[in-house]
């Protein structure tokens, strides 16, 4: 069984997610605010990323993982038309 202490409370609501997708999307270049805000989302899956893999490779699996990058994620954005909070494998 995966430990209970890997739910974070989220950083952003889904709409302030969205919203800061739509921004991300139709600038050229991010503000510094949106940058920061973009990566305390990342930041916010390293932590219970890391321990499901730990969880795993205990289990004696081969896990592998990774979080986009900023540039993937932005990239992704405005290629697919998706909503930041429908990003998958983040």
């Amino acid at each position: 069984m995966v430990p209970l202490n890997l739910y974070t409370r989220p950083v952003m609501t889904k709409a302030q997610l969205d919203r800061l997708g739509e921004a991300l999307r139709r600038s050229l270049e991010p503000t510094i605010d949106e940058f920061e805000a973009l990566q305390a989302f990342r930041s916010a899956h390293e932590g219970p990323l890391a321990e499901i893999v730990a969880y795993l490779r205990n289990l004696g699996q081969h896990p592998t993982s990774r979080i986009k990058t900023t540039n993937t994620i932005i990239e992704k954005l405005r290629c697919d038309k998706t909503r930041l909070s429908k990003v998958q494998a983040l």
